[in-house]
Formats: structure tokens, C-alpha cells, sequence
């Protein structure tokens, strides 16, 4: 199976970088190309066909761009320009980018990263796959809110052998406990037994 083809639009490095790792953590997919400005990301585009586009809602405003209306967000603009070279892709706009570069939240060890949209007036987590593939939206264009959250510790090969471990000593008590208790009910039986005569 072919890889999904991903293109990234940020003005700002460590963004770039925060969505490279997004992309390269999630199977089946690989960053094809970046770019810094709306008229990289659009010839970006063109020339690459992606499949999935991230776009920074904050890309800067580019000069002499007369083929997109501007708006009053840039990020909205370039990915509208996108969404018209490029039919097949999906585009997913990306707010709370830069607050997550500004904290430094990025850099911090345990961190779990997801994309919140909102779907009915409910918002929910999805990793890149489902909000290419599976996200029930009208058209091409999903907005997104990124977040950095502490990562719920895994299930790993430790704790599920003291899960395991845990259990195995409760059943085996129940056993014991159990033959404890024919035990005893047999001594008193005999006790009685030798009472009685």
C-alpha cells in the first residue's frame, strides 16, 4: 500500500517540525513537501498533488497574491487556493498552532498530541488518518483545533504483568482459600467423629 502523501503550510519552523513529527507517527502517511508562505503552499500543491494538506490558520498574509480573495485569516485563504488547484486533497486548518509552539508544550516528554473537531456541537479527538479518511464533513476543507495534552500512560509490558499478576494471585487465594475450607469442614468432621465414640 502506497503512503498517503501529506504537504505542510506554516510561516513558522517549529511548526513545520510539530507536524512533520504529527505525520511521521501516524502509519501509512509521509510528508511529501513544506511550506512557508501561501504562494509556496499553493505551487506546493499543484506540482506535489497531496492527499492530506495541514495548513496553520496563522500562515501569513502574501503580497501580490490577486487570484485569492483575501480574508481577514490567511491560513483560511490558502487553503481555499488549495482547495481549488487541488480537489482530491484534504485540507485540514489548524487553529492554536502557535500557542502551542509559544509554551514550549512541544518540547515537554509524555505529551499526547490531537486534533479536536467539532461535529454536531461536540467536540471530539482524531488522529490524521480519521480526519482524512473517515471525518464526515461537507467538502474538502476540515477545520481543526490542535492540542498538547499529558499522555495517559500506556497499557505497557509492565503494567499489564502486574495486571496479570494480580490476577493470578486473587484466583489462586480463591483456590486456596477454597480447599482451605474443605479442609477444616473435613478435621471437624473427624473431630466429631472421634467425640462421638
Amino acid at each position: 500500500m502506497q503512503n498517503r502523501r501529506v504537504l505542510i503550510a506554516s510561516a513558522h519552523a517549529p511548526v513545520r517540525r510539530l507536524l512533520t513529527d504529527v505525520v511521521r507517527d501516524e502509519p501509512g502517511f509521509t510528508v511529501v513537501g513544506e511550506a512557508g508562505s501561501e504562494i509556496e503552499a499553493t505551487a506546493l500543491a499543484r506540482r506535489l498533488e497531496p492527499e492530506a494538506v495541514l495548513v496553520d490558520f496563522h500562515l501569513p498574509h502574501a503580497i501580490d497574491l490577486e487570484s485569492v480573495r483575501l480574508s481577514r485569516v490567511s491560513g483560511l485563504d490558502t487553503a481555499m487556493a488549495i482547495i481549488d488547484e487541488s480537489r482530491d486533497a484534504r485540507v485540514i486548518l489548524l487553529t492554536n498552532l502557535d500557542d502551542v509552539i509559544l509554551h514550549g508544550k512541544v518540547l515537554i516528554r509524555g505529551i499526547a498530541r490531537r486534533m479536536l473537531v467539532e461535529i454536531g456541537g461536540i467536540k471530539k479527538a482524531f488522529t490524521l488518518r480519521e480526519l482524512c479518511l473517515e471525518v464526515p464533513q461537507a467538502g474538502a476543507l476540515v477545520y481543526a483545533h490542535f492540542e498538547v495534552t499529558k499522555r495517559q500512560p500506556a497499557l505497557g509490558r509492565s503494567r499489564a504483568q502486574r495486571v496479570l499478576r494480580n490476577a493470578l494471585l486473587t484466583l489462586a487465594g480463591a483456590f486456596v482459600l477454597s480447599h482451605v475450607a474443605y479442609l477444616v469442614i473435613f478435621l471437624i468432621g473427624i473431630l466429631l467423629i472421634a467425640i462421638a465414640q
